[in-house]
C-alpha cells in the first residue's frame, strides 16, 4: 500500500518569506513475503545456539544474578542477586544435583558488581549501600557511601587491582536504581568513576581514601 505525502523544507537561500517548497513523496509499505526473505544470520541454525555441553546453573535458585566471580581458590562462584543475598554456587559434576547454592550474606540492599581482594575479601558494588566489604567470614563493613559530600545513587562497577586499589563506579549521583529510567529520559551524566584505598589503622577496621578519578560519563557500570 502506497501513501502519498508532501514535506516542506526549506531553502536558506530564498527570502524570509518565499523559503518553502514542497517536495512529493511515496511511502511504500512492505510486504511481509519480503521481509522474510532477508538472509540474516539470525534466521540461520548455528551450532551455537544450544552447545550440547552447555547447562543451567542454580536455575530456580538465584534472583536475578548481576555479575559473577570465579574464586580459584574454593572453587566457588560468588554473584550478588535483586533480594540482596551475596551467593555462593559450588559445582559438582560427579554427584545429582550437578550444583549447590548457599545463600551467604545478605547485604540489605541491591548488590550488582563484585570483585575479590587481596586478602580473600569480597568487594561489592551495592546500588543501595555505596561500597561493602565482605570478610571471608561474611562480616560486612561499610567502605564508603559517598563522595565530596555527595551520596552515591547507584555504586555499580568495581574492581581491585594488584596493588589493593578499589576502582569503582556511581552510575548516577542524582537517582537510585528505581529510577534509572529518570536518568536515561534525563540524558545528562551524573556519573563518576572513582578510586579508593583501603588503609588498616586496626584489625577488621578500614579507613578509606578515596579520589575522583573522571565524571560526566553517562551510566558507567563495569570495571575491568
Amino acid at each position: 500500500m502506497a501513501l502519498s505525502h508532501n514535506f516542506s523544507v526549506s531553502n536558506p537561500n530564498t527570502s524570509r518569506h518565499h523559503r518553502h517548497a514542497h517536495l512529493p513523496t511515496r511511502l511504500v509499505r512492505p510486504s511481509p513475503s519480503a521481509l522474510s526473505r532477508v538472509d540474516s544470520p539470525l534466521n540461520q541454525e548455528s551450532s551455537c545456539s544450544h552447545p550440547s555441553h552447555a547447562s543451567r546453573v542454580g536455575f530456580g535458585l538465584l534472583q536475578g544474578p548481576e555479575v559473577v566471580a570465579y574464586h580459584s581458590g574454593s572453587g566457588l562462584i560468588y554473584t550478588g542477586c535483586e533480594d540482596g543475598w551475596l551467593k555462593r554456587v559450588k559445582l559438582n559434576y560427579l554427584e545429582n544435583p550437578e550444583f549447590v547454592v548457599e545463600s551467604w550474606v545478605n547485604t540489605g540492599g541491591r548488590p550488582l558488581e563484585l570483585a575479590f581482594g587481596l586478602h580473600n575479601e569480597v568487594v561489592v558494588a551495592d546500588a543501595d549501600k555505596g561500597l561493602l566489604n565482605v570478610t571471608s567470614e561474611g562480616e560486612v563493613k561499610l567502605l564508603t557511601d559517598e563522595a565530596e559530600g555527595v551520596k552515591f545513587g547507584i555504586t555499580d562497577g568495581v574492581d581491585v587491582a594488584v596493588d589493593d586499589t578499589i576502582y569503582f563506579t556511581d552510575a548516577s549521583y542524582k537517582y537510585n536504581l528505581t529510577d534509572t529510567i529518570l536518568d536515561i529520559l534525563e540524558g545528562q551524566s551524573h556519573s563518576r568513576f572513582l578510586s579508593a584505598t583501603q588503609q588498616p589503622n586496626r584489625p577488621k577496621c578500614w579507613s578509606v581514601t578515596y579520589t575522583l578519578l573522571m565524571e560526566w560519563w553517562f551510566q558507567p557500570t563495569k570495571v575491568t
